[in-house]
């Protein structure tokens, strides 16, 4: 472990356009999250359902800000980096996710210190530790074993009981929902589309090992992210 524990900020954009933006937690900044915490730094996760809501961190000091957008979400990533470099933050600010993955060149004109392509689960911790800060691509591999992966730590999530999925099963109040990833990838190639990973699936002992320990920490509905 590095001498200095790191504070990191992850952040998910404003997802105004779906038709629920309580639906489904993020799983991928979950994942990013526990692996860190798990090397012993301090993560706060932040999923703002507006920009107005950033004011709050404005006087936080962090050492890494990593930011992931779609391609519908990438201007308001982009509004996000500039008020924490408005606000004099020294942080070393980065964006991954799909829209970066597929032009991380726009993104490093865009003022990004890194763009991560590609899945970081495995690198994360290099890149906080490490302090990178000149522009660069981190080109992440796909992982070939999803079994290697931590069980997300769902506790980032400060306001748990605020999600509720699509459909009528969102009703519950009493219904506590978490995201579930099964596999990665895709076995198809569509040309309209940005996740052109390998398909990889966990195996079973490893998803059951997940569904008991939500089970038995109060969670008994689930959201299948698989692409």
């Amino acid at each position: 472990m590095y001498e200095r524990r790191k504070r990191v900020l992850l952040v998910a954009p404003p997802s105004d356009f779906l038709e629920n933006v309580r639906s489904v937690p993020p799983l991928g900044l979950l994942s990013l999250g526990t692996a860190l915490r798990l090397q012993g730094h301090a993560v706060s996760l932040l999923i703002l359902n507006s920009l107005e809501e950033l004011c709050r961190h404005a006087e936080e000091q962090y050492d890494f800000i990593g930011i992931t957008a779609t391609t519908r979400q990438y201007l308001a990533a982009i509004q996000i980096l500039n008020y924490f470099k408005r606000e004099g933050s020294h942080a070393v600010i980065a964006i991954g996710g799909s829209h970066a993955t597929a032009m991380p060149q726009e993104a490093i004109r865009n003022g990004f210190d890194i763009v991560v392509t590609g899945e970081a689960d495995l690198e994360i911790s290099r890149l906080v530790e490490e302090g990178l800060r000149s522009p660069q691509v981190i080109a992440c591999d796909p992982i070939r074993s999803l079994n290697v992966l931590p069980m997300p730590d769902l506790d980032l999530l400060a306001d748990q009981h605020s999600w509720r999925p699509f459909m009528g099963i969102g009703e519950d109040p009493s219904m506590r929902v978490a995201p579930i990833l099964l596999s990665r990838g895709c076995p198809f190639s569509c040309a309209f589309c940005g996740s052109h990973a390998p398909y990889r699936r966990r195996s079973k002992s490893h998803i059951s090992a997940e569904l008991h320990r939500l089970r038995e920490t109060g969670y008994n509905g689930l959201v299948v992210v698989d692409d």
